[in-house]
Order: C-alpha cells, then sequence, then structure tokens
C-alpha cells in the first residue's frame, strides 16, 4: 500500500504546481482535489475545484462537494479530510503535516506477522524531499524466560528447552498476552519432549493479522485483535480517508 500511496502522492503534487502557475500565484502544496481553472489570479478556491465538486458529502469532510460540472468555476468546494502522510493539506488549515491520522497506529512488517517483533508503530518519515509512511518502533527481541508461555526472543518457539514434566501439552503465544481473546486471537499449545524440554513449537495458535483492506473492514471481525471490529478501528479508517484522497 505505502509504495502505491507515494506514486499517486507525486502525482498529486505535480498537479497542485501546474495549477498554481496557471492562476498566476506562488507556487505552492495544494490539496490534492485541485484542478486547473480559468487564468484569472482572483479565482475563488470554490471555483478552482469545482470539478470534483459532485461527489458529495463525507464524515470527515468539512465542507463536502456541491456540485460541479468538471470544467472548474461554478462549484464545489474543496474536500477536507484528517491530515495525512502525504505532504498536502488535508485538513484545509493551511498548515501541511502539522501531524497525521496514522501516527502512531500498530503496523505490522507483514500481513500476517510470524511473532510480536513483527508489530511496530507507523511513522511519517521525511527525507530529502520526499515524505511517506514507515513502520518501525518494533517490539525488540528479549532473553527467552521459562515458564510465560510467551515468545521472548521472538524465534517463533514458545519455552523452548527449558524443563517440563511429560507428557503434556503447554500453552503457547508468540505475540503480547494482552492479545489473547480479543479478535481472532487464540492460544496454542507446545509439547513437552520425553526428554523434559518443551519443544516451543506453538501449535494451533492464532495471531492478529492487518486489518486496512476493503475485505477485512468489511468482514465483521476483530482482524488485528485490539478489540475492534471494521470501521471502528483507526486502521479501517484510515483506509477510508485514502479511498477518498486517492480516489480509489
Amino acid at each position: 500500500m505505502q509504495k502505491f500511496i507515494r506514486n499517486k502522492i507525486k502525482k498529486l503534487t505535480l498537479i497542485s504546481i501546474l495549477t498554481s502557475l496557471a492562476c498566476g500565484s506562488e507556487i505552492s502544496i495544494v490539496d490534492q482535489t485541485a484542478a486547473v481553472s480559468s487564468s484569472s489570479s482572483d479565482s475563488s478556491v470554490s471555483g478552482q475545484l469545482g470539478g470534483y465538486g459532485g461527489q458529495g458529502g463525507f464524515s470527515f469532510s468539512s465542507s463536502s462537494g456541491l456540485g460541479g460540472d468538471g470544467n472548474g468555476g461554478s462549484g464545489g468546494e474543496k474536500e477536507c479530510y484528517p491530515e495525512i502522510c502525504n505532504n498536502l493539506d488535508d485538513d484545509c488549515d493551511g498548515t501541511i503535516i502539522e501531524s497525521t491520522f496514522e501516527e502512531g497506529l500498530s503496523c505490522f512488517a507483514s500481513e500476517k506477522p510470524l511473532n510480536n517483533c513483527w508489530i511496530g508503530k507507523l511513522h511519517c518519515a521525511f527525507q530529502s524531499e520526499s515524505i511517506h509512511l514507515v513502520c518501525s518502533q518494533f517490539n525488540k527481541a528479549s532473553q527467552e524466560i521459562c515458564g510465560n508461555s510467551i515468545d521472548d526472543d521472538c524465534n517463533n518457539q514458545v519455552d523452548e528447552n527449558c524443563p517440563c514434566s511429560p507428557p503434556k501439552e503447554i500453552p503457547c503465544f508468540l505475540f503480547d498476552p494482552n492479545l489473547i481473546g480479543k479478535g481472532v486471537c487464540k492460544v496454542g499449545y507446545t509439547l513437552c519432549s520425553l526428554d523434559g524440554k518443551i519443544e516451543g513449537t506453538c501449535l494451533d495458535m492464532v495471531g492478529p493479522e492487518e486489518e486496512d483492506t476493503e475485505i477485512k473492514c468489511q468482514d465483521q471481525v476483530d482482524n488485528d485483535c485490539n478489540g475492534l471490529i471494521d470501521q471502528e478501528d483507526p486502521r479501517c479508517q484510515m483506509w477510508e480517508i485514502y479511498k477518498k484522497v486517492y480516489k480509489f
């Protein structure tokens, strides 16, 4: 998703610059819904953005579209959204990237993380002339602690080689234990081998998955085990904002 959004931003930024030149004003990055209008330097914002007016209201918009025929100049106000990481003034307050909706939300190194060290936080990164979302601040591995049924060292095994009394099934979970019992997440089990050591492989466990796609945000399931379902989840709210901003 992040690569797709970066490509969108590049295209939208170029359109914004061309719009400013056509209007005879200084070059500045404006909202991605801007469209090239007449050459008059005193054209109103709503006139320049008439082409996108017909989209109507959106729950995050402070000034939704009121119509327009796509040619600009006669309707359709600038659409406003919560600020996201794209170097545009999404919330129409005249400031670019003062804070972003995505900042601090949980993120995974893959759609289905293998263990707790694959879960981090979203961060809006500024690098030279580009800006994009990155997943960083991942949970760090620590020394394995026997008896806590957790994968402390993030090697996809739980309490491996710790002493036990066979035969026995031992509960296990490869992620933050606070996720247990929420959404799809459930505890698995590992086995105690005949030599009195825990094998470590966690069987029948279900861990969290990313919840930021069209399908997972409409399945009435808490996929990422944060206690929130579909549009209650900030990740799904983020997805809805992206659909409006990037028109997909």
